[in-house]
């Protein structure tokens, strides 16, 4: 586990954050997509070794720029960490639900809301085979499709 923490950490400071270092980088003006697009130029050399980390670097890049409304890159991001993580990730893998549950949120921000219902279908499947159905996860996945299925004018579904 240290040897993760210790190669994001070095990611973080090094090939993102370390970019705004006036003396080593562009400088402290920068903005954070810039800081993001330099970061996500370095993920696949540094983590050549290690798909799975490098799966789960693109997955926090592409929430990053969720947040930043930036839904294109958000997806590229997040399916590049399900490319890379291939079928090395079991259905049921945190990583993947994760994963999944973004992209499946990225679909209700772009109104595309019936890919939306099957990826959450899907997580809730997988969640509740990982987390069972009373965990937290759970719920909010379930949650989350109720109101999706409500949209969609399916709320008998929804209950």
């Amino acid at each position: 586990m240290y040897k993760y923490l210790h190669h994001i950490s070095d990611f973080m400071v090094d090939d993102m954050l370390g970019q705004a270092e006036p003396f080593y980088g562009a400088g402290a003006d920068m903005r954070l997509a810039d800081l993001l697009d330099l970061a996500e130029g370095s993920v696949d050399e540094r983590f050549a070794d290690a798909p799975m980390l490098a799966a789960d670097v693109y997955y926090a890049l592409g929430r990053v720029r969720m947040g930043l409304g930036d839904l294109d890159d958000s997806e590229r991001l997040l399916q590049r960490s399900l490319s890379l993580a291939g079928g090395a990730w079991p259905e049921d893998h945190p990583s993947r639900i994760a994963t999944e549950f973004q992209l499946g949120d990225l679909m209700v921000r772009r109104a595309r809301f019936v890919e939306a219902r099957s990826r959450y279908r899907k997580v809730l499947e997988d969640s509740t085979s990982r987390y069972g159905a009373d965990h937290a996860r759970s719920l909010w996945v379930r949650a989350e499709l109720a109101w999706l299925e409500h949209e969609l004018g399916e709320s008998a579904i929804a209950h």
